[in-house]
């Protein structure tokens, strides 16, 4: 589900939550014989994600501009009902810690068989909590016809974590503590003329 709301400052905002939507986690297991193959788990997918997209452009003259652009985003998730297929070609589901198979959600170790032959496996754990803001700058010039003058300036902050926490006033906090990445670009192209 997504609203998109206008807010006094004409700025777009979007918001988008969803619920119980499948995803798909990957890991790699050894079973108990020396074979090594690959096992996919499934969950169920609770996301929240606020992000909005700001852009200004001023003209100073028709030959120098200046534009900024700014994203601020937060997104979270929590994975529930982790599950494996139970045989190929078929979408019947082993959901762990039913029919005999265990999982412990402090350390993320399944056994899809408890007591039997194949061996436990350990998972990362799936949850997300992401913060990210990235800001553009460009001033331009055009000093002659077909000859312009770029001043680039790209700002990127970027955290995440395997946490499932939404507060998003305390997330905008957190991108304005994060250690920005900065990149300060020139750029030149000139129209040579015969």
């Amino acid at each position: 589900m997504e609203n998109t709301q206008q807010s006094t400052a004409g700025v777009p905002t979007r918001i988008r939550t969803s619920a119980a939507r499948p995803a798909i986690y990957y890991h790699r297991r050894r079973p108990a014989v020396s074979l090594i193959w690959q096992s996919l788990s499934f969950g169920e997918l609770d996301q929240k994600t606020l992000s909005a997209s700001f852009r200004l452009n001023w003209t100073f003259t028709p030959y120098l501009t200046w534009q900024i652009y700014a994203q601020p985003l937060i997104s979270t998730g929590h994975y529930t009902n982790l599950k494996e297929l139970k045989r190929a070609r078929s979408y019947d589901f082993l959901i762990y810690g039913e029919e005999g198979s265990t999982i412990d959600y402090d350390s993320y170790t399944i056994d899809p068989d408890g007591n039997g032959p194949m061996d436990s496996f350990q998972i990362d754990k799936p949850d997300f909590n992401i913060h990210s803001f990235r800001l553009s700058a460009v001033l331009r010039w055009e000093f002659a016809p077909g000859s312009t003058l770029y001043l680039v300036w790209t700002q990127n902050r970027f955290e995440d974590d395997n946490s499932y926490r939404w507060r998003p006033g305390h997330s905008l906090q957190t991108l304005s503590s994060l250690k920005p990445d900065n990149i300060l670009m020139l750029k030149m192209s000139y129209w040579f003329t015969s």
